[in-house]
């Protein structure tokens, strides 16, 4: 041990052996009558403890002295500080007996034990403490010795007067015996040659998804770094400035890369919750939407992050989106089946068009079809499902083109069927032609139902030759109200067709 640390423990000793001193002072103190002269005598140690470190020694013995003084002005009893029965007397020395025997058969542990019990019985007997130092001594344990000094210690104010420097004494010894360890400073290529242990040990681009391992190399740098630290300390110690340097950058890159193995740990999470409810077969919408969008929600967090990431992470990362797609994929595949068989319905009621009594029912259960599969579409996720009823809507909407447009040739050929009628009686009757005429082939012939705005520009030329045979006939007085009742009669529709 160097003079240095001798020195220290020299020190660190006094000041233990003080601040017993002082304890010892404050108990008498509420037991002692002299109050006036022990607060004197307390500012005087305090005083003299704020000396020099070359007059601590001078200060102890003063010190050690003053205390004896006061102890023996009628602080307590001068025998022992503790009254005890003739039973625990008997109980101490049957416990010095039992572990002197103890000691004899080199049943050190044991016969520490005893010496302890006897001390709880009869504190005052100092053979007691003579017995359990000379076992500790033995014993030659730090965690031996250090017991003892704890249970000297806090037995200052039981033993006699007359032992106290005796139990001082045996606090000394039992300090002077502690081993204490020498310090082996690391040196600049151990804390190099551990930082390269570290790297290779804790490979990121292998342990970057296990977070455990991550904590792991934070703490070994951490160690490393400590170590270095009180190396340091040491004289003429190297410069750890370069490790130092590499240690702390790692650090900061593994603290990054936890953050975003937490965050793929919670996404890789996600997702087997997703594949669980696929397992299931049960198409639970809601879970589904709230899984789905918890995993989209965890995309910016990686794209945002501007750590450096080994490849490895980079790919895993750049699978999350694809992966939660081929999930969503799967989900709409599994809506799909529970919609099977209303698409295989959809589409046999598209085939039923044809059968229509009319163009204009056709048409109205096929507009009906499309919202149906329009609906349906809203309710599929699956892309061939949604593909298939693309299809179906266009059939649908061909359909319907195709309906309209016979509805409007029927509406042409009713309407010329009853033009047509009118003029050949018209031109058959050319001599007879009167206004009671007119109306009489308006009337059968209904000129006044043809909507005009419904005809095709052919079909029109013909109702207007008619209109204006018809309108000629008709007197100036009467034309008026004729022309306001043909403008305002019920037209044919195509609703009707």
């Amino acid at each position: 041990m160097s003079n240095i640390s001798k020195k220290q423990n020299q020190m660190t000793f006094n000041k233990i052996q003080l601040a017993i001193f002082i304890m010892v002072l404050l108990t008498v103190t509420a037991l002692a009558a002299q109050t006036v002269y022990f607060q004197k005598s307390l500012a005087e140690v305090v005083k003299r403890h704020q000396m020099t470190q070359q007059e601590n020694q001078q200060v102890i013995k003063e010190s050690r002295d003053l205390i004896i003084k006061i102890l023996s002005s009628g602080a307590g009893p001068a025998s022992n500080s503790v009254d005890v029965s003739v039973n625990q007397v008997a109980a101490g020395q049957r416990a010095l007996d039992l572990g002197t025997q103890a000691l004899e058969l080199n049943q050190i542990d044991l016969a520490i034990l005893y010496f302890t019990n006897g001390i709880n019985h009869n504190p005052g007997q100092i053979e007691l403490y003579d017995a359990l130092v000379n076992a500790s001594l033995q014993a030659g344990d730090n965690e031996a010795l250090e017991r003892a000094i704890n249970l000297l210690e806090v037995s200052t104010l039981n033993v006699p007067v007359d032992d106290f420097e005796k139990l001082l004494q045996h606090v000394a010894s039992l300090r002077e015996a502690i081993v204490i360890e020498p310090i082996n400073f690391i040196s600049l290529s151990e804390a190099e040659n551990r930082l390269k242990a570290i790297k290779t040990e804790y490979n990121l681009d292998e342990i970057w998804s296990e977070e455990q391992k991550l904590a792991e190399a934070v703490s070994m740098l951490e160690g490393l770094l400590d170590e270095i630290g009180y190396a340091t300390l040491q004289e003429k110690a190297p410069k750890y400035d370069a490790v130092v340097d590499e240690a702390q950058v790692l650090m900061a890159e593994i603290g990054s890369l936890y953050r975003l193995s937490t965050l793929y740990t919670h996404s890789q999470y996600v997702l087997e919750q997703i594949d669980k409810l696929l397992e299931s077969k049960k198409a639970d919408r809601y879970l589904m939407v709230s899984l789905s969008t918890t995993a989209q929600a965890l995309l910016p967090e990686f794209w945002g992050d501007s750590t450096k990431q080994p490849d490895s992470m980079k790919v895993a990362i750049e699978n999350i989106p694809s992966e939660i797609a081929a999930r969503e994929q799967a989900f709409g595949k599994l809506i799909a089946l529970e919609y099977s068989q209303e698409i295989e319905a959809l589409k046999k009621d598209v085939e039923s068009l044809e059968t229509a009594s009319n163009h204009t029912e056709a048409i109205n259960k096929a507009e009906g079809l499309l919202q149906l599969v329009v609906s349906l579409a809203g309710e599929i996720p699956d892309k061939d499902t949604q593909e298939n009823l693309s299809a179906i809507a266009q059939d649908i909407q061909e359909k319907i083109k195709n309906e309209n447009s016979k509805r409007m040739v029927a509406y042409q050929k009713w309407a010329l069927t009853n033009l047509r009628g009118f003029l050949n009686e018209w031109n058959s009757s050319i001599m007879y032609r009167t206004e009671n005429n007119a109306l009489e082939f308006n009337a059968k012939y209904q000129l006044h139902s043809i909507d005009q705005a419904l005809l095709t520009p052919d079909v029109s030329k013909v109702y207007g030759r008619a209109e204006m045979l018809f309108f000629d006939k008709i007197s100036a007085k009467d034309r008026p109200d004729k022309e306001y009742e043909f403008a305002m009669a019920d037209k044919k529709s195509l609703t009707d067709f």
